[in-house]
């Protein structure tokens, strides 16, 4: 089964990856190709002739192996808000508040950013515009925005790993018991539409996440559809409930899957 498509953040985080490997490389070769010039003679190395075989700037090469200045990626860490033990620190909150329901949005992430650069500068403005997004690329790995998925905070405390293998290892019993077939067996499921509700959210998560949860309350009006699909593969129209007192002929109108 094909993979999904990377994404630009995650062809940029590989290109720069890739680019630090290659750098590295060309450094070991020449240093290794000198000491054995200096050992057994022959031809001397040239920073030329190394870096046209990784398809590096001599320029560059001679800078990396003379240690003049420092690469980018170590010029762009020491230009970061947060030191590398504070990011990681965000990074484990973030993942954290995640994994209870209450991921951070973006803003969020900022704000908290900001609070923790002014414990050591109190005079600090606050991130960039393009702060964000360039955090989410250097840590990619760990954290990446996901859309959020709305989760009734009742079901949230509900739904415990003990709870859903006691469910199942009882569902199991059952079928055995009665000879139960799968032509006989019907899931039946409902959700709610909440009326008004907002957008969906980007909000952060870990990067080995597809989806993310959001807990909110569960009280509000909507729109309850029940759908119920058979082992087999076979299913049952939908069923739609609005609130009203009375029926009216037009729901049945427009309607392509003959939900009742």
């Amino acid at each position: 089964m094909p993979g999904r498509a990377k994404s630009a953040a995650a062809k940029h985080r590989a290109a720069l990856h890739n680019t630090q490997i290659l750098q590295e490389r060309a450094v070991a070769t020449y240093n290794e190709e000198l000491e054995r010039y200096i050992k057994q003679g022959g031809k001397k190395p040239t920073y030329r002739g190394v870096a046209a075989r990784f398809g590096l700037n001599h320029r560059l090469l001679r800078r990396r192996v003379l240690d003049l200045g420092t690469s980018k990626a170590t010029s762009n860490a020491t230009k970061s808000h947060l030191t590398e033990a504070e990011a990681t620190n965000l990074i484990d909150f973030a993942i954290e508040m995640a994994r209870r329901a209450f991921p951070l949005r973006v803003k969020e992430l900022e704000k908290h950013t900001t609070e923790i650069v002014r414990t050591r500068k109190p005079d600090f403005k606050g991130v960039g515009k393009n702060w964000a997004p360039r955090f989410l690329i250097k840590h990619g790995k760990r954290i990446s925005t996901k859309w959020g998925v709305s989760l009734d905070t009742v079901h949230a405390k509900t739904v415990t790993p003990a709870a859903v293998e006691h469910y199942f290892n009882m569902l199991h019993e059952t079928l055995e018991k009665y000879n139960i077939q799968p032509h006989n067996l019907y899931g039946f499921d409902e959700t709610g539409f909440a009326l008004g509700c907002g957008k969906k959210t980007r909000v952060l998560a870990s990067a080995s996440e597809t989806t993310q949860k959001m807990q909110r309350d569960g009280n509000k009006e909507g729109v309850t559809v029940m759908s119920t699909i058979c082992a087999d593969g076979s299913n049952v129209p939908p069923v739609v409930i609005f609130k009203g007192q009375y029926f009216l002929e037009k729901w049945r109108q427009n309607n392509p899957i003959g939900a009742a």
